[in-house]
């Protein structure tokens, strides 16, 4: 069951015994529109995912732009401000580089550096 937001109407205390609230209409208000919540939340999903997308894109455009690093062999997942790095590097010192350049990103709170170093 969907709930349903009323625009124009606000909520009036009801009687102590009643189970539903009782709704009067908004003297300030001209118009009484209903759409439901879910509305609401797919606009909050939708907002979500641009953020998700654009912290990504910040992440990959950090680690392409280091001249230290060969990306070729770099994945990363991230999420909530945490980002796991995978994948191939050939020293170790670009596996720090890889991690020191995410730490200074805003909006990163952890890095989990799972590369790998290869000397091949």
């Amino acid at each position: 069951m969907a709930d349903i937001f009323l625009a124009g109407l606000v909520q009036t205390p009801g009687p102590a015994h009643s189970l539903f609230p009782t709704f009067q209409l908004n003297p300030s208000s001209t118009a009484v529109d209903i759409m439901p919540s879910a509305d609401l939340s797919f606009e909050a999903r939708q907002r979500e995912e641009q953020l998700a997308e654009q912290f990504e894109e910040r992440v990959s455009n950090a680690l392409r732009q280091n001249p230290h690093l060969h990306t070729r062999n770099l994945r990363f997942e991230a999420s909530e401000g945490r980002v796991t790095l995978k994948g191939q590097v050939s020293s170790w010192y670009q596996k720090q580089m890889a991690q020191e350049t995410l730490f200074r990103l805003d909006g990163i709170d952890r890095v989990e550096n799972q590369l790998e170093v290869n000397w091949v």
